[in-house]
């Protein structure tokens, strides 16, 4: 045997686990090998220091108590609680977090679909009053519905002539057609 092998052997030796022919053999060599001896020796000595110093702990009754109700079977759950069972599975959760997100969202979507056809529809506009500007025509009769990006204040404005030169209508718009200082 090797002294590698010895010291893979020691708990066991020391515990008296080895089968006799392997004991015979690790006795063997630990008369023959002074470092193993020596590990062996250390060895002991720290089992007898710890076996001395041990003593027996006795659980508290409310540490008994807690691994009781750890290991105890589960009582049967009434049909109310097992009816809510049926909301925790997990694609359940995912679509009850989904309607929240689209609970949530819709106002603001809506909102924001809302202005983005009133911004397309003013710059419809303007392009036609530009272009009828340009070519000195009148510019065109419409009506337009403004929802600024602060919703609460719709404008429903009829124009006739320069629509871009009114800021207390169109104040909530950016107005690239106005001269600056007006």
């Amino acid at each position: 045997m090797t002294c590698r092998d010895i010291l893979e052997d020691a708990s066991a030796f020391l515990d008296g686990q080895l089968p006799p022919e392997r004991r015979a053999s690790v006795e063997r060599h630990l008369e023959a090998c002074p470092e193993c001896a020596a590990e062996f020796d250390s060895l002991t000595q720290a089992t007898g220091f710890v076996a001395a110093r041990l003593r027996e702990i006795e659980p508290s009754p409310a540490l008994w108590r807690s691994i009781e109700t750890a290991i105890a079977p589960p009582r049967p759950r009434p049909a109310s609680a097992r009816l809510l069972d049926l909301f925790s599975s997990h694609s359940l959760r995912f679509a009850a977090a989904g309607a929240a997100l689209a609970l949530a969202l819709g106002p603001g979507m809506y909102s924001l679909v809302q202005y983005r056809q009133s911004r397309a529809s003013l710059e419809r506009y303007m392009a036609q009053y530009v272009q009828a500007r340009d070519a000195g025509q009148p510019a065109p009769a419409r009506t337009l519905q403004l929802v600024p990006p602060k919703p609460e204040r719709v404008i429903r404005v009829q124009f006739t002539e320069n629509p871009f030169a009114e800021d207390d209508i169109l104040g909530a718009f950016e107005n690239p057609f106005q001269a600056e200082g007006h």
